[in-house]
């Protein structure tokens, strides 16, 4: 297991990655495809309030909801 980062674009995407590396919000299961190549096989990505606040998305006291993925 292995931080990782999404493929950002733009004006901005440099920062974007260092963001998402240094706040630990990416992981990823890495595995070797051939000597020394990997792809990552399963990644899991911590949102934390973005969606939540972005949609309206409460959790049951009211608050902006957190999220995730895998």
């Amino acid at each position: 297991m292995e931080l990782g980062n999404d493929p950002f674009f733009g004006s901005s995407a440099r920062f974007l990655a260092v963001s998402q590396r240094e706040q630990e919000l990416k992981f990823e299961v890495a595995v070797e495809i051939r000597s020394g190549s990997t792809v990552a096989c399963v990644s899991s990505n911590y949102h934390v309030d973005r969606f939540g606040a972005l949609f309206g998305i409460r959790s049951t006291d009211g608050q902006v909801a957190y999220s995730s993925c895998l």
